[in-house]
């Protein structure tokens, strides 16, 4: 079967969080694909049982139901996790859990509250639209109700591509009738109704939707037939309640379909509750283009690796100009504009010599603990000694407490054993300094993966972003605004300062540079040329060029664009709206050959400025922290409390002051003022202020950047110039 891709057809606007229409794909190879799919009501959620669901289950498509509330934390590329439940609603929950080949085809996702969840796969010529439902049953007295969720799951319909294929999985406590033209099959479980289920074939006779789930013939040896749950109450015949709903245009993609019982087998011991709908579905998408491994910069180290990129750097680097004298031979704007050629040239060379380097490792580390053979055995003996007695029985009851607490003392052994394995490893790490390694182990003990990071959907007038190139603008036009010059700003002016010519013979030694290179810290991210640090640090050839750089631009005080330019990354505070662009702070990264020179300016400001800040003032001070404030307020206290409650108590009272984008909004011109005050040289006030001048940001998102945006007024943005000039502004 072929899914095409298209845009949208629909001429009306999308609601909150539905998704765009746009597609990623130029002229992509293609490929059939054969996935797997199911819906599961998992009737609670955890470690344990989403690594059943991903290793022992294995489906290409699982939506989960009933999650009560606890999948948050499992959030990333994976799995695909709808909101948090209201309160007053503890079972509700609903994820998409995808394989790896089907998370690289996802463009977009998103939910609405806790009962819905979608994706959006690339086909060939439309867009495949995976959504996960779970619906309240109709005896529930508060909200969100049955007719709430299908209102939700009716409006989220209407604004998809009217010739998109859509698949919609879960449990939807509803009964469908039988054999209904179109709608439904002839081995559906129920020959009438119910109120929901008329409410749900409505949406599916409004937007062309089959149950495939009710068109295949259950196994011969299947005692329940269709059935998907069975009711905890004695008496009650199983039903079918949860369906896999398909575009009737792409229903013959699906090649089968069955209710499997394994997985409520592994949950309860017995079948109960919910069994599994599973069946394959076959069509056509985009060929995954694989993306290229980062480099493994470390491997400079290796003397062959580092000898075949020298080589290709010199190569792609060419002949070298004689030394030219930047004074006698050039103006200031040519001199911008040679500092601008050689930083581009040092970005080209180094990415050209990047195929000497390998690509870094592919090994995927384990997220959750293992789970060992002896548990494993514990669970398959469950299953067979369960499957013997009679369901209720007097054996039975006992047999089912008996694996209960021994495969929660194994399951708790496991875990142990996979605790202290990894705080061995941390302690290690700890040892030798390595505390990458070390939060790595705190990440993997707290279960938080690096999920996508939210972001806005709609910009600051309400009209939705419905691309990265679109958000990255949005963002931009923010920053903009945030970092603009206040009317005071403007009123502020520049205090005297001579010209750089009569500090010509002020300039960087290899020493010092050679020192400044070393205390950058390595496996850092780059800025926008992409250079690491990892290359000035072992290449010969791109050190001799960026000391050359280093020179040009501290002699003449003057900073290409390019060399000043950050790239502005909002993340989530995690407080407030994710639609509120305040609720968002910025990282900057900045390029390596710029922090050569920031991190010179630190040096040398630090052997001016020695004597200028006092005592009281540790923080961003070398071999001092806030703890030795802390400890001064300690003893005050302690001295406040032992003398109270005597002739003439001694009232303590502690102020904390906490500035609003305190950083982010200092002014430049104070700055300078600042180093004035401090006695800074006016080499390092005339290197300041031609940093700032040249300084410019764009905004980065999912890896594509959007408008540049000026930063008049900032002075910091988590980079630039903030380690260097806090202190003295804070002084």
């Amino acid at each position: 079967m072929c899914l095409a891709r298209g845009v949208a057809q629909s001429n009306s606007a999308p609601a909150e969080g539905a998704p765009s229409s746009e597609s990623g794909y130029g002229g992509a190879a293609w490929r059939s694909l054969r996935l797997t799919f199911a819906a599961w009501n998992s009737c609670g959620f955890g470690a344990e049982r989403l690594r059943y669901i991903q290793e022992d289950v294995g489906n290409d498509i699982t939506v989960l139901s009933e999650l009560h509330g606890a999948h948050g934390t499992f959030a990333s590329a994976n799995f695909i996790c709808g909101g948090e439940p209201e309160s007053g609603d503890p079972a509700g929950g609903v994820a998409l859990v995808l394989s790896h080949r089907v998370s690289a085809l996802v463009t977009e996702t998103g939910f609405f509250g806790s009962r819905i969840v979608w994706a959006k796969l690339g086909g060939l010529l439309v867009d495949l639209y995976v959504i996960g439902v779970y619906v309240p049953h109709k005896h529930r007295k508060r909200e969100p109700f049955q007719e709430s969720t299908l209102r939700q799951l009716r409006a989220f319909l209407q604004h998809l591509p009217k010739r998109s294929a859509v698949m919609v999985l879960g449990d939807f406590n509803a009964k469908l009738a039988r054999d209904v033209k179109g709608v439904t099959g002839k081995y559906c479980m129920h020959y009438y109704c119910d109120s929901g289920g008329e409410e749900l074939m409505e949406i599916m006779r409004e937007f062309d939707l089959f149950a495939v789930s009710t068109a295949f013939q259950p196994g011969k040896g299947s005692a329940l037939g269709n059935a998907t749950y069975i009711s905890k109450t004695q008496g009650y015949s199983p039903n079918q309640l949860d369906y896999v709903l398909v575009s009737n245009r792409f229903k013959s993609g699906v090649s089968s379909c069955k209710v499997r019982w394994g997985p409520s087998i592994h949950r309860f011991g017995h079948r109960f509750d919910h069994g599994m709908v599973q069946g394959t579905f076959r069509f056509r998408v985009a060929a995954h283009q694989q993306v290229k491994s980062s480099s493994e910069w470390g491997a400079l180290k290796d003397p062959e690796t580092l000898e075949n990129f020298d080589r290709l750097y010199e190569e792609a680097r060419g002949v070298r100009e004689s030394k030219v004298d930047y004074w006698a031979d050039f103006e200031e704007e040519e001199c911008v504009v040679a500092a601008a050629k050689l930083h581009s040239a040092i970005s080209g060379a180094v990415q050209t010599a990047k195929t000497a380097i390998p690509e870094k490792s592919k090994e995927r580390t384990v997220r959750r603990w293992p789970r060992s053979e002896a548990t494993q055995k514990l669970f398959e003996a469950r299953e067979r000694g369960l499957q013997r007695e009679t369901t209720g029985s007097e054996g039975w009851l006992a047999e089912k407490r008996l694996f209960r607490n021994r495969i929660a003392h194994s399951c708790r052994d496991d875990r142990r054993m996979w605790v202290e394995g990894i705080a061995s490893e941390m302690q290690s790490s700890a040892d030798r300094g390595d505390s990458r390694a070390v939060y790595e182990g705190v990440r993997r003990l707290s279960g938080k993966t690096r999920g996508q990071q939210k972001q806005p959907t709609v910009d600051g007038e309400g009209a939705d972003l419905r691309t990265a190139a679109e958000l990255a603008d949005a963002w931009a036009d923010f920053a903009e605004k945030k970092f603009a010059c206040t009317d005071a700003e403007d009123v502020r002016c520049w205090g005297f300062l001579p010209s750089s010519q009569e500090r010509k013979e002020d300039v960087p030694s290899d020493g010092d540079l050679r020192l400044c290179l070393k205390a950058l810290k390595h496996r850092k991210a780059s800025g926008a040329d992409e250079v690491p640090i990892e290359v000035f640090q072992q290449s010969r050839g791109a050190r001799e060029d960026l000391f050359q750089l280093v020179r040009l631009c501290w002699g003449r005080e003057v900073m290409p664009e390019s060399l000043a330019e950050g790239l502005f990354i909002a993340l989530f505070k995690n407080k407030g709206s994710s639609q509120d662009f305040t609720k968002y702070r910025f990282i900057c990264l900045l390029n390596h050959a710029y922090k050569v020179i920031s991190t010179y300016l630190l040096l040398r400001l630090v052997r001016e400025t020695s004597g200028y800040l006092p005592e009281s003032q540790a923080g961003f001070r070398k071999g001092r922290s806030t703890r030795d404030n802390l400890y001064i307020l300690t003893q005050l206290l302690d001295f406040c409390h032992a003398n109270y409650g005597g002739d003439v108590p001694d009232p303590a009272v502690l102020t904390f002051i906490d500035f609003v984008s305190a950083f982010d909004t200092v002014s430049h011109k104070f700055l300078d003022v600042a180093l004035s005050e401090a006695e800074a040289s006016d080499k390092v006030r005339g290197v300041f202020r031609c940093i700032y001048s040249a300084a410019t940001a764009r905004v980065r998102v999912r890896n594509q950047g959007g408008g540049r945006c000026s930063v008049g007024r900032s002075g910091s943005a988590e980079g630039w110039c903030r380690a260097i000039f806090s202190p003295q502004c804070a002084s």
